[in-house]
């Protein structure tokens, strides 16, 4: 087994560990701890998933993770990852969690294999919880506006023609996370509207 397939399995030791108590113990999780739980199950399908080259690709030069500093390359990451958790913690419930930790997956795979930009792409393999499973949602709420902003700023700076794609990625795993369980509830709007004004509309 390589060592990125065994690292991916790492990911699922706290999901177990959760399961086991809860069944053992009966000590039920809190909601941060499911919605931790099941963007590590994210994770973990998405670096199983094998992908080919896909369709073909506009040649133009374009930007990748060696173009931005660490601290930039992880502010991308929490704002197309906090997004969903935005939105997902907004309005928990236990089975709504894991239809909208599959719906992440799903987008985020669709993403890593067709998208026609190389940073997306490699943004698109994004997975765990970056706030840590202790994170309140405020924190949470804070880190991703935070978040988002420095990576718009980043992208405006040093590749401003991948922006509009960094902003349809975040928005659009927004959006497929508020759409998941039972329609859009008015939290959800509301932490969408967060979202939206983080990343900004482009115009």
């Amino acid at each position: 087994m390589s060592a990125g397939r065994l690292a991916s399995f790492a990911d699922l030791i706290p999901v177990v560990a959760i399961q086991l108590g809860w069944a053992v113990l009966g000590e039920g999780p809190p909601r941060l701890a499911l919605a931790g739980g099941a963007l590590c199950l994210v994770g973990v399908s998405l670096a199983r998933k094998v992908t080919g080259d896909g369709p073909a690709r506009k040649e133009r030069a374009m930007a990748s993770k060696a173009d931005f500093t660490e601290p930039e390359w992880e502010a991308m990451q929490k704002g197309v990852s906090g997004a969903g958790m935005l939105v997902a913690i907004s309005d928990p419930g236990f089975f709504d969690t894991f239809k909208e930790a599959n719906a992440l997956a799903k987008h985020l795979a669709a993403a890593h294999a067709q998208s026609d930009s190389e940073l997306v792409r490699e943004l698109a393999t994004v997975h765990g919880n970056p706030f840590g499973m202790t994170a309140k949602p405020a924190e949470i709420e804070q880190g991703t506006v935070d978040s988002l902003h420095a990576a718009v700023a980043a992208l405006e700076a040093k590749a401003p023609d991948d922006l509009p794609a960094y902003r349809a990625l975040v928005l659009d795993v927004a959006q497929s996370v508020a759409e998941a369980a039972k329609g859009v509830a008015p939290s959800e709007t509301s932490a969408l509207d967060k979202v939206k004004e983080a990343v900004g509309s482009g115009a």
